[in-house]
């Protein structure tokens, strides 16, 4: 049970800062929470995310030419 209790803790921290940076992220006071401390690192965290999945189709293309 406590397991359970530490989990939902840890993840309710891990909204309260920014996924790219890691600082904190302002509550927003109307509409969806923010996820991002700023608009630098939203666009650099999904580049970054479009950018790596990209090579890693890339690579499992790769992998299944092998075979």
């Amino acid at each position: 049970m406590e397991d359970q209790d530490i989990s939902s803790f840890l993840a309710a921290c891990a909204k309260q800062f920014c996924p790219w940076c890691g600082t904190p992220v302002g509550r927003n006071p109307n509409g969806r929470p923010k996820k991002f401390c700023s608009d630098k690192c939203r666009y650099d965290f999904w580049n970054f995310e479009k950018r790596h999945k990209a090579e890693k189709l890339e690579m499992e293309a790769r992998l299944n030419e092998n075979r």
